[in-house]
C-alpha cells in the first residue's frame, strides 16, 4: 500500500502511449508474462494469480471481451482491477485474489481500474462535455466513451465530487 495510484496509472499511460478508451490489450500484449482466460465457470468474476508458465493469469468469468458491446465493459473494469493487484504490489507467489470483497486492497485496485479506464481530467472534460440545458450528465455518452458501466461511471464521479453521493 501507499504507492500514489495516480501517478501509477498516469505513467502507465505515458509508458504504453495509450489513449481513451484503454485499450486493455495493448497493456496485457506490453507485458508478455500476463495472459487473460475466459471462463464461464469460474465462481467469481475476476482474480489473478501467478503462473509458473505464464508468469501472472487473469481469469475473468465471461466469455471473451468483446469492447464495443456494453456487456463487455464490466469485464473491462474487472481486468483493469485484476491488473490494479499486480500493478500495486499485491501478489505474493502463493496468492490468488478475486474481484470481491471489502478490504484495503480490493480498494486500491478499484482505485486503480478507475483511475486507468478513467483518467481524472479527461473524466472531467467528458462530464462536462455531455451535460445538458439542465446540468444532468448523459451517464451513457461517458459510459460509452470510456466503454465502463453505468454504475463505474457513477462512482468515479462521487469520488472526484462531480457527481453528488
Amino acid at each position: 500500500m501507499g504507492r500514489d495510484v495516480t501517478q501509477l496509472t498516469d505513467e502507465l499511460i505515458s509508458h504504453i502511449g495509450l489513449t481513451i478508451p484503454i485499450d486493455l490489450n495493448k497493456i496485457i500484449s506490453y507485458f508478455s508474462d500476463i495472459e487473460i482466460e475466459y471462463d464461464a465457470n469460474i465462481s467469481k468474476d475476476g482474480s489473478i494469480k501467478p503462473d509458473k508458465e505464464k508468469g501472472y493469469l487473469i481469469q475473468i468469468k465471461n466469455k471473451e471481451l468483446d469492447i464495443d458491446n456494453p456487456k463487455g465493459y464490466r469485464d473491462r473494469f474487472t481486468i483493469a482491477h485484476e491488473l490494479g493487484h499486480l500493478f500495486l504490489e499485491h501478489l505474493t507467489d502463493q496468492d490468488e485474489l478475486f474481484r470481491e470483497g471489502t478490504s484495503e486492497v480490493e480498494y486500491e485496485a478499484n482505485d486503480f481500474a478507475a483511475n486507468l479506464l478513467m483518467p481524472k481530467a479527461e473524466f472531467i472534460e467528458c462530464v462536462y462535455n455531455n451535460l445538458d440545458e439542465e446540468g444532468l450528465c448523459n451517464l451513457d455518452a461517458v459510459s460509452d466513451y470510456f466503454r465502463v458501466s453505468i454504475s463505474a461511471v457513477k462512482t468515479r464521479g462521487k469520488f472526484l465530487g462531480v457527481f453528488s453521493w
